[in-house]
């Protein structure tokens, strides 16, 4: 697609979404679009005509199209949204504590599109039980394929980057492209994607999810079906080992796009109960599934001597993140 045809499409899908605003012309500062230092931001760009489905984009300042993280936030599948009210740091995704490794990707070279889903406070809303939001995370990657440069960023170079019922998100789009027409969201534009960060995520349901009941709550709402040890009045889910809702389950898949992956965990908390949240089950089980099926990865174990800085910061693998997305997915 030419980049004249990319502007003209862009202009007509946000004509029709209310609060889309495209960058249209050379002036970054036009269309929605501001300027700070070297940093360009665009606000409230609609990527699909779901309820929650728009999204914040920071990009170094440049005329070259640059490649784009899509960074899908955690909240178990429940809460949680981008900040789009403070943007010292950039996206600000979860807190501050998320924003600050996503901007460091920024100031690297990368745009960063921080994205809000569909989340399942509503019940009674089927659409956004499983797959539900995996859909918006790939119109999300189809938006970008099909308008992306009336923004600056680079079509042929995405990466998905998820945390915790992000990391599940993320992993699971870029594992079940095809897999089923009700699994892809509308549009012509290929949801796949090769290069995906999955920080604490979830990847097999039929395996202990978590040691808080909260969690296996948010868990069995997505699925809307409670799993073990959940307190919540949904029926018992009768399909854990096949669910197409976990990752884990579409390794050896021809759905499976992923050629470059890291899980970036957290197990030192506690031998059995990995992070405090998540249980290290969820890794080990995945990471153990992709070896079986020659699956490549990498993976980081943010840990500390002697205990653990838990689910909510990676600091520690920071300097891993960057060397994996400079080998496999260089700006």
């Amino acid at each position: 697609m030419t980049r004249t045809r990319a502007l003209l499409v862009a202009a007509a899908l946000c004509g029709a979404l209310v609060g889309c605003t495209p960058n249209t012309t050379p002036d970054p500062n036009s269309g929605g679009c501001s300027t700070t230092g070297t940093t360009v931001t665009c606000l409230n760009i609609w990527y699909s005509n779901g309820t929650a489905t728009n999204s914040q984009i920071v990009r170094p300042l440049g005329d070259d199209l640059k490649p784009v993280i899509i960074f899908v936030h955690g909240g178990g599948w429940e809460s949680g949204s981008f900040n789009a009210s403070d943007l010292a740091n950039g996206p600000l995704v979860q807190g501050a504590w998320e924003g600050t490794h996503v901007r460091r990707e920024v100031d690297r070279g990368y745009a960063v599109m921080a994205i809000n889903y569909r989340l399942v406070d509503d019940l009674e809303d089927l659409s956004t039980k499983a797959p539900g939001a995996v859909l918006d995370v790939k119109a999300a990657v189809k938006w970008v394929k099909t308008n992306g440069p009336a923004y600056g960023l680079d079509p042929s170079r995405i990466a998905l980057w998820g945390h915790s019922a992000g990391g599940h998100l993320v992993t699971l789009a870029a594992s079940s492209v095809n897999v089923d027409p009700s699994w892809e969201p509308p549009g012509s534009a290929s949801s796949e994607v090769d290069t995906v960060l999955s920080f604490a995520g979830v990847y097999d349901f039929n395996a202990p999810v978590s040691d808080s009941v909260d969690t296996r709550n948010q868990a069995s709402k997505y699925l809307r079906c409670a799993i073990p040890g959940a307190n919540i009045w949904l029926s018992a889910c009768t399909d854990l080992p096949a669910t197409w809702a976990s990752p884990i389950n579409h390794v050896s898949r021809p759905g499976y796009k992923i050629d470059h992956l890291m899980l970036v965990t957290s197990q030192g908390y506690l031998p059995s109960t990995g992070d405090g949240v998540i249980r290290r089950e969820q890794s080990d089980n995945y990471s153990t599934a992709l070896s079986l099926a020659s699956r490549p990865y990498s993976s980081c174990d943010n840990a500390i001597a002697g205990g653990s800085v838990g689910h909510f910061s990676f600091g520690n693998c920071d300097t891993a993140v960057d060397a994996f997305l400079d080998a496999n997915f260089p700006t």
